[in-house]
């Protein structure tokens, strides 16, 4: 039989009472894109949505065509731990199926998940690409050099370059049940979903896995696409507001610029939030009365701490009173 199939998981995380909900996997659903793309039969799973008993069916159904099990990993949350309870589920089914593991944990201590005798590979990085090749590799039976790529034995970490992200296609949003994401959010609207515009940050905050990922690096999506994706996804499932999860949204000013006047030229009604640093915001206050016309109405600005030495410790490369300026910039805009 041939092998056409590729199953993506996304375990459960632990976030309540932290956090009140949980948001579409868009880690595996950009996976998904190059290889839906290629015509394979993707299949998404998302352990949020606890439905494990339907998951492991799905599994094994489909274990005689599955090419590989991707499997996509946070730090914390108990994401690793279930994440290799369905390792472990894929190795009883007595095939050769290989996991494999990504995402942030994958990227950041990729030496941990191999100690484990349930992974086959790590994908390392931005994983479009690397997944790619690694499923025409394991397709094939051909063993590759591929970029962002460990293979069990391996103790080389080889990030990739962070590619521009318009070279992938869209996300295949059709693979999921986006009705199970649409949040209601009291500032945003009541159908609401979320969204990733660019990925890494130029930043160099010390806790951050970006910084270790991605090295300082930022690439987006040109303001264009992304409004365009956001018109289609706010058209398909009739969302009114967007919860943009980029890491930091406001690092181009002349891009969020852009993008703003096109959305204000749309008129499509849809409110959005986004995460900034606060030089990003000061960079673009003259600027803010369009971005508050095209329908911004929250920022996240990590403040961290209060004090300078402790910013200047964990290399969040601003002083308290840009902080300060930010919020005032926010307030004076009703943001």
């Amino acid at each position: 039989m041939d092998k056409d199939t590729v199953i993506l998981y996304k375990p459960r995380v632990d976030f309540r009472p932290y956090y009140p909900c949980f948001w579409a996997p868009l880690s595996i659903l950009s996976v998904a894109a190059p290889l839906v793309v290629r015509g394979l039969n993707v299949i998404l799973l998302d352990g949020n949505l606890e439905e494990d008993e339907s998951d492991l069916i799905t599994i094994k159904d489909n274990m005689q065509r599955c090419i590989c099990v991707g499997i996509s990993s946070m730090i914390g949350g108990n994401q690793l731990e279930r994440g290799l309870q369905i390792a472990s589920f894929v190795k009883s089914q007595k095939t050769d199926v290989p996991v494999v593991f990504g995402g942030p944990l994958a990227s950041v201590i990729s030496s941990e998940l191999f100690k484990s005798p349930l992974v086959d590979y790590v994908v390392l990085g931005q994983g479009e690409n690397p997944m790619s090749e690694l499923v025409d590799s394991i397709r094939d039976g051909k063993a590759r050099n591929i970029p962002g790529v460990m293979v069990r034995g391996e103790c080389e970490r080889k990030v990739p370059t962070l590619l521009d992200k318009n070279i992938f296609p869209p996300y295949p949003w059709n693979l999921l049940n986006v009705e199970k994401y649409v949040k209601n959010d009291q500032y945003l609207g009541r159908r609401v979903l979320n969204y990733v515009s660019s990925q890494g940050c130029p930043y160099r905050c010390g806790y951050c896995s970006e910084v270790s990922i991605f090295g300082c690096r930022w690439k987006s999506l040109t303001a264009e696409r992304t409004l365009n994706e956001i018109l289609s996804l706010s058209r398909g499932y009739n969302l009114n507001g967007i919860k943009f999860y980029d890491s930091n949204f406001f690092v181009n000013p002349s891009r969020v610029i852009d993008f703003s006047e096109r959305l204000v030229d749309s008129q499509p009604g849809i409110k959005w939030s986004a995460s900034a640093h606060p030089k990003g915001v000061i960079r673009l206050s003259d600027h803010f009365d369009i971005i508050k016309r095209s329908g911004l109405v929250r920022l996240l600005i990590g403040a961290k701490s209060g004090s300078q030495d402790s910013l200047d410790y964990i290399k969040k490369g601003c002083r308290v009173e840009d902080t300060m300026l930010a919020a005032e910039i926010c307030s004076r805009y009703g943001v």
